[in-house]
């Protein structure tokens, strides 16, 4: 094998798993190109938002979170008190004892709540 046939094999070997455009080399000396086509995935799907209802128990301000004691949300999970992530315009507004009503929706291993509303004041 002449040097450049390594130079070639190694260089593929190191590319091994990348999207790209390789020549090979023959043993004659001649070369072909081939391509391989990118991954294609499908777009992202918006994220599931449930609806929730509840009382803030604690705003967290540091954390950008309220502390919500909230009902059971069917299919999605049980009526507990858990903190949920939230945009800082909701902190603003939020008061510990209101009546709430919003979405919540997973990111990643946050869940987020969206669309506050106060339903009643403490």
């Amino acid at each position: 094998m002449r040097v450049v046939d390594i130079a070639i094999v190694l260089t593929m070997i190191s590319c091994h798993g990348q999207q790209s455009n390789v020549a090979t080399a023959s043993a004659s000396g001649g070369t072909s190109a081939t391509s391989e086509e990118p991954e294609h995935r499908a777009p992202a799907q918006a994220a599931e938002k449930h609806p929730v209802r509840g009382v803030v128990v604690s705003v967290l301000v540091s954390e950008q979170s309220l502390l919500v004691s909230h009902e059971d949300i069917p299919g999605v999970m049980a009526a507990m008190t858990m903190a949920f992530k939230t945009d800082a315009g909701t902190l603003s507004k939020a008061k510990k004892g209101q009546k709430i009503s919003g979405q919540i929706v997973k990111h990643g291993d946050e869940w987020w709540l969206t669309d506050f509303a106060v339903l009643a004041e403490p």
